[in-house]
């Protein structure tokens, strides 16, 4: 019998507007959980609104309103493994919660329904939750029976399911038992006369059991609202939603709005110098939420030990993430903030630039790639740096986020060519032209080669080789910014 846990449903969730935009916006979600839950999930984690007067206001103002989402991933192990049933993109997640309760209530003291519901859906081509769902439910009508073969006779030494079968029927059948006992029984092909008998019994074998096919409950009988009212009935305890982001509170937000102004950051600032500017940046000069912002930041500002690369950006995002850990600190995992030098390779160093027009009064934000020691090449340093990031990102629905704190890269769509923007690859480019390009004073770095992006890496390193061999191939930053501008 499969534990309870093994009956999950795990699945990343995005957001399809901000996907079809080029952003990962999403999370997993491992179902089943409370109802209300998955809304709250939808909204706060995957971005959507789906409150209809909420969508028209935002509509109303001209803002971006997103309401679709998709199943971007999913594990195939659990119950999707024990149904073999791989959901769609588009797949209802509500229906797929309800299929995940029914099978938590309906298989508890039936270890073989999840098979015999597997061959089930299998014979009448059932590949939705609803439909699986009404299986579920309707399994104690399933006329599912486990093999009973002589003794000896077992999975390890009998793989061939029409033998199985045929060792299944001898066994009830004296006669035949006999036969097979006797002097004769090893001219008797068993296998042969299981396949017959299969097809002659109307059954289904599977690895344990067979299915009677005769005896296959309606897959439509309920409809996806009388199934969660079944399943309610059952009054089953769902788990809780792990890592479910807690409401932002408005001093969570005034340091996010903080985070878009690219304000540097430096060692010698503390928590009460940063919650100053953070008071400017959101022109508020209220004392309360003052106290706020500073009690929010300072676990963050006591652990600073160097300068910001991106300064405010980066800042923002680790007080978020220590927000929510401290939040779910019995349900999410500690995450490690993003560092470059994971993604180096042996024979390479991590490069410092800065941007023009970009200065404050603090000084300007610094930026960060990877290059070959023995390169000049920028392009191709600032093209394998990004194309590293975005594979390493892949999944955790912070690419552009991670992209514009540590390189300064941003999706062309948002930038102003006429600033003299600096393209890399893939849509994104830099918000100016480079001023300055030096490598990071820091003591000697190792590579981090545990990652497992060899087949990615090996593609990228193969062009940039080429270019360093063409000079001609990609023309350093500033020749590119000098052709743009003219």
């Amino acid at each position: 019998m499969m534990a309870e846990d093994d009956l999950t449903i795990n699945v990343w969730v995005g957001n399809l507007g901000r996907y079809n935009e080029g952003t990962l916006i999403g999370g997993w979600l491992r179902l089943p959980v409370d109802e209300q839950r998955i809304d709250r999930f939808l909204t706060e984690q995957v971005g959507l609104t789906l409150d209809a007067q909420q969508a028209y206001e935002i509509g109303r103002q001209g803002g971006v309103v997103y309401e679709e989402y998709g199943i971007l991933d999913y594990e195939y192990d659990g119950l999707l493994a024990a149904l073999d049933y791989r959901p769609g993109e588009y797949e209802d997640l509500h229906a797929l919660n309800t299929l995940a309760q029914a099978a938590r209530i309906f298989t508890q003291d039936r270890p073989e329904a999840l098979e015999a519901v597997r061959l089930a859906a299998d014979m009448n081509n059932v590949h939705d939750p609803v439909g699986l769902a009404n299986l579920l439910v309707q399994a104690e009508d399933i006329e599912y029976m486990a093999y009973d073969p002589p003794q000896g006779i077992t999975r390890e030494n009998t793989p061939d399911l029409d033998e199985m079968y045929g060792w299944h029927c001898a066994n009830r059948n004296s006669e035949l038992a006999s036969l097979l006992d006797g002097p004769y029984g090893m001219y008797f092909d068993v296998a042969k006369y299981g396949r017959d008998a299969s097809i002659n019994d109307n059954v289904t074998l599977a690895d344990h059991g067979f299915l009677i096919d005769e005896a296959i409950p309606d897959t439509k009988r309920y409809s996806g609202t009388e199934l969660t009212r079944i399943v309610d009935a059952h009054g089953d305890d769902e788990p809780g939603l792990s890592a479910t982001p807690p409401p932002e509170s408005d001093a969570l937000r005034m340091v996010g709005r903080w985070g878009d102004t690219h304000d540097n950051v430096m060692r010698s600032d503390g928590a009460e110098r940063i919650a100053e500017r953070i008071m400017r940046a959101n022109d508020s000069d209220d004392n309360h939420l003052r106290q706020q912002v500073r009690d929010l930041i300072r676990p963050v500002a006591d652990q600073l030990d160097g300068d910001m690369p991106s300064g405010s950006a980066t800042f923002a995002r680790l007080v978020a993430e220590h927000e929510a850990m401290h939040a779910n600190s019995d349900q999410m995992p500690a995450q490690e903030p993003f560092r470059l030098e994971s993604l180096l390779e042996p024979g390479e160093h991590v490069m410092e630039y800065t941007l023009a027009g970009t200065a404050t009064n603090w000084g300007a934000p610094v930026y960060q790639c990877i290059m070959p020691i023995d390169s000049t090449d920028i392009g191709a340093g600032l093209e394998d740096t990004l194309q590293r990031i975005i594979a390493d990102r892949a999944g955790h629905g912070d690419a552009d986020t991670i992209l514009a704190e540590t390189m300064g890269a941003r999706p062309i769509g948002e930038l102003d060519p006429a600033d003299g923007i600096t393209p890399i690859d893939q849509g994104y480019a830099l918000p100016a032209p480079i001023t300055s390009f030096n490598p990071k004073p820091v003591k000697e770095e190792k590579p981090d080669t545990s990652k497992g992006r060899d087949t990615v890496l090996d593609g990228i390193r193969q062009r940039a080789g080429r270019r360093a061999d063409d000079p001609t191939a990609h023309p350093p930053a500033q020749e590119r910014a000098k052709t743009r501008n003219r």
